[in-house]
C-alpha cells in the first residue's frame, strides 16, 4: 500500500458560524445554564441541519472576522469523528509547505492534543508546548524570544472535551487562555458540543464554528481525490 498524502484528498467540511453564541454570553451565567442543558439532549446535526453552511478555501476563515479584521482565537465545535483532527492536521501541513497565504503569518505553530493529560498538567504554558525540554540556556533564549514576538505564534489546543481534570488543573493551559503568557499568540480550541465547551472556552474565543459535515460537492471531491482512474466517474454516478 502506498503512503497517502493528507493535502491529497483533504477536503474542507462545511463552516457553520455560531453567532447564537454572542446573544447567549451577553445575557450571563443562567442564560449559559439553560443553553448547556438543552444542548445536551441535543446532537449538533438536530439543532443547525447538516450540510447547511459555508465553503471556504483559506485557513484565515478560523481567525478572520467578516469585517476582513483578523482575531486571536476561535473554537471549532463537531461531534465525535467530526473531522476536527483532521482538519488541524491538515492545517498544520499548510502551514509546512507554504500553502496557505495567511497561515505565512505565523513563524511557530504548537500543535497540543488535549487527549495526552500528561502533557497538559504542565504548570507553564512554555512547559506545555514542550520549549522547556531543550538544555537550560536554549529554552530559555526560545521562551523570551516567543515572548517578545508571540504575535508569530499560532497554537492549537485539539481535542479540549478529552483533556479530563487535567483541563481544570493545568497551570500552563491556564497561562495561555488567560493570557498571562504569549499574550499575542492566535489560539484554535478544537472541542465536542459539551459542558466545558460551552462553559470555559466559547467565552474566551472571538469567534465560534461548526463542522457541519461535507455538502454533497464536497463528497465528489472527496471521492475524486481518493479514487484514481477511470472508475471514478462510475463510482460518482453510482452514489449520488
Amino acid at each position: 500500500s502506498r503512503r497517502v498524502d493528507l493535502e491529497e484528498f483533504y477536503v474542507p467540511p462545511c463552516l457553520v458560524q455560531l453567532d447564537e453564541f454572542n446573544e447567549i454570553l451577553s445575557e450571563g451565567s443562567p442564560a449559559m445554564i439553560e443553553h448547556i442543558r438543552q444542548a445536551a439532549s441535543r446532537t449538533w446535526s438536530e439543532r443547525l441541519g447538516m450540510n447547511a453552511g459555508e465553503k471556504w478555501t483559506s485557513w484565515g476563515r478560523l481567525l478572520r472576522n467578516e469585517q476582513g479584521d483578523d482575531v486571536t482565537s476561535c473554537v471549532l465545535l463537531a461531534e465525535a469523528a467530526g473531522g476536527k483532527t483532521l482538519s488541524m492536521l491538515s492545517l498544520l501541513l499548510s502551514w509546512i509547505r507554504g500553502h496557505d497565504e495567511f497561515l505565512k503569518k505565523f513563524e511557530f505553530v504548537f500543535f497540543v492534543q488535549c487527549r495526552n493529560r500528561s502533557q497538559l498538567d504542565s504548570s507553564t504554558a512554555a512547559g506545555l508546548l514542550c520549549i522547556d525540554q531543550y538544555t537550560t540556556v536554549e529554552s530559555t533564549e526560545a521562551i523570551e524570544y516567543l515572548q517578545r514576538n508571540s504575535e508569530k505564534m499560532l497554537i492549537v489546543l485539539d481535542g479540549a472535551d478529552e483533556g479530563g481534570d487535567a483541563w481544570e488543573r493545568s497551570g500552563g493551559l491556564q497561562e495561555l487562555l488567560e493570557r498571562k503568557a504569549f499574550e499575542k499568540c492566535s489560539l484554535i480550541i478544537t472541542s465536542r458540543a459539551c459542558e466545558r465547551a460551552y462553559a470555559d472556552i466559547i467565552p474566551r474565543c472571538a469567534q465560534h464554528f461548526h463542522l457541519a459535515g461535507l455538502s454533497d460537492e464536497g463528497l465528489a471531491d472527496l471521492l475524486c481525490n481518493g479514487i484514481k482512474g477511470q472508475r471514478c466517474q462510475e463510482v460518482l454516478s453510482e452514489l449520488l
